[in-house]
C-alpha cells in the first residue's frame, strides 16, 4: 500500500514528538542563533527516511561495546524551517518548540534580525540580541533546560 505524502509527514512528526531535540543552536562568538534539529536512534533506515524527504545529514555515534551503535540525523537553519513547516500540523508533543522556531526564523527571513553576526549600529545590536535571546531562552526551557534571565 502506497502512503501519501500527508501519512509519512504524520508518521515523522510521531518520531520527532518522541525522538528528537527541536532548539536553537547558539554561536557565541558571531552572536549567530540558528534553528537545529537532531533526530537519534539505533535504526539507521528509519533516520534515512528524514534524510530522504528532508536532507540534513546522519552521524554515527560510537558507544560503549554493551550498547547498539546511535545514529542521529540533523538538520539545521533553512532546511530545518522547511522541514518544520511540512509536519508542523501533525505535532503534538513539540509544537511549542516549532512554533520558537519557526518564529526565529521568520524574524530572519523578514530581516528583523540578521541571519549571520551584528550590525555596527549598537543600539540595533541589543534588540537583535534581545530578540534571538528571547526565543533561546523559552525554548531551552521547553526543552527542559533552566531560564537564568541572563545572556550568557
Amino acid at each position: 500500500m502506497t502512503k501519501t505524502w500527508g501519512e509519512r509527514l504524520s508518521y515523522l512528526a510521531g518520531f520527532i514528538d518522541g525522538e528528537a531535540w527541536i532548539g536553537v543552536t547558539k554561536k557565541h562568538k558571531n552572536c549567530e542563533y540558528i534553528l537545529s534539529i537532531a533526530v537519534a536512534n539505533t535504526n539507521k533506515d528509519v533516520l534515512k527516511c528524514f534524510k530522504k524527504y528532508f536532507e540534513g545529514s546522519i552521524v554515527k555515534q560510537h558507544r560503549r561495546k554493551k550498547y547498539k551503535i546511535m545514529y542521529t540525523w540533523k538538520i539545521q537553519a533553512r532546511k530545518a524551517e522547511y522541514f518544520l513547516k511540512e509536519i508542523f500540523p501533525y505535532l503534538i508533543v513539540k509544537k511549542e518548540q516549532a512554533k520558537l522556531g519557526l518564529k526565529l526564523r521568520d524574524l530572519m527571513n523578514s530581516g528583523q534580525i540578521l541571519s549571520h553576526g551584528l550590525s555596527k549600529n549598537k543600539d540595533k545590536n541589543k534588540a537583535i540580541l534581545e530578540k534571538r535571546d528571547s526565543i533561546y531562552w523559552k525554548i531551552r526551557k521547553l526543552n527542559g533546560g533552566e531560564y537564568s534571565g541572563k545572556r550568557l
